[in-house]
């Protein structure tokens, strides 16, 4: 009389140790990529927190001789009181700068930890001088 032996199917433990091993490496090398993104794209709060600060500045001096001086005179978007806070809590607005009757400076500064871990790109500056408008860092406001 013969035997017959069934055999067992499924994964070997190489087998799953193998594609743990793949799927981590890949997880690797896609995650920082992802974060570096994600950062990218939180940078556009700061910018529509300094372009809706800008078009305050300038309806403040149409009434007044000078730009605003206080983030409080910038309303909206800041509130007449405490922090001005871009919309989804990634950025401040620091106090105005380099404030005169023909230019000033707005700065959004990084208010999150994983803004605050976006080099070179913590502090966005939006400058006016006259007809001139600078925006530092250049790359943290390209696309």
């Amino acid at each position: 009389m013969q035997k017959r032996f069934k055999r067992n199917r499924g994964f070997t433990l190489i087998e799953l140790l193998i594609t743990i091993a793949i799927v981590a490496i890949l997880a690797a090398i896609a995650l920082p990529s992802y974060e570096s993104y994600v950062r990218k794209g939180r940078r556009a709060d700061a910018m529509a927190l300094l372009q809706a600060a800008s078009i305050s500045q300038e309806k403040y001096r149409l009434n007044n001789t000078t730009y605003a001086s206080a983030t409080t005179d910038l309303s909206p978007p800041c509130p007449t009181s405490g922090a001005c806070v871009s919309e989804q809590g990634n950025y401040t607005l620091a106090t105005p700068t380099s404030v005169t009757g023909s230019s000033y400076t707005l700065t959004a500064n990084a208010s999150s930890t994983s803004q605050l871990a976006d080099t070179g790109c913590t502090a966005i500056a939006y400058a006016v001088s006259g007809t001139t408008i600078t925006y530092t860092p250049a790359a943290c406001w390209s696309k």
